[in-house]
This record gives structure tokens, C-alpha cells and sequence, in this order.
């Protein structure tokens, strides 16, 4: 179990304060809870999110490197062929799972605990 925490908690298990680890272990097993799934694939959110945004959303590349000014979002992203693009926006919203997290550069870093 504290192995399966490593990428819940984005450390590694002799990293972990005691006491989340006691919490986790009080609040019972962790992701036993139910599970949502979107019918047809996730992909189906991006896409219908995508008809509210005045630019088309870009599918099948890698977030690499995300660098945030006092006014903009800057992130690298890769695609198949391994080129690299940067994209600029007002905002950025990420929705990542906390393994894929951990492989991202943050400039400035996030505060993590």
C-alpha cells in the first residue's frame, strides 16, 4: 500500500510524512471508492470541451516544459515525431494523472508538500 501511495502522494514512500500516512490509513484503502468513466473514451471530453474555445485544442502531443510570467503561460509540447512546439495562452489548465505529473518541468517549481 505505501508503495501504491508514491504516486498518489508525488514522493517517494521513505519521503512521506507519518502522518499521511496514518490518514490514508484511517480513511481505509485508498481508490476503492467508484470510478467514473467517460462513455467512448476520455478523448470525448477534450472534444466537446473544444467547441466553447476560440482556438482548436492540439490531441496527440506531450506536455514537456511549462514556464508561467507574471501575464502568460508558456508550454513546450511534443509531438509524435519528436518535435517540439511552444504555445502561449492566458491560462493553463492541467488535467494529468499525478504519475505524468511528476515528469513535467514547472518554471517556477510547484510547491510541493
Amino acid at each position: 500500500m505505501v508503495l501504491g501511495l508514491r504516486g498518489f502522494f508525488l514522493m517517494d514512500p521513505a519521503d512521506l510524512p507519518l502522518l499521511a500516512l496514518v490518514d490514508q490509513l484511517i480513511a481505509g484503502t485508498p481508490g476503492q471508492g467508484r470510478l467514473y468513466r467517460v462513455k467512448g473514451g476520455n478523448d470525448r471530453l477534450a472534444h466537446s470541451l473544444s467547441a466553447f474555445l476560440s482556438e482548436s485544442i492540439r490531441l496527440r502531443v506531450e506536455a514537456v516544459d511549462i514556464v508561467q510570467s507574471p501575464k502568460k503561460v508558456f508550454i513546450t509540447v511534443r509531438n509524435r515525431n519528436g518535435k517540439d512546439a511552444r504555445l502561449r495562452a492566458d491560462y493553463a489548465v492541467l488535467a494529468v494523472p499525478a504519475t505524468v505529473l511528476r515528469s513535467l518541468r514547472f518554471d517556477p517549481p510547484l510547491p510541493y508538500p
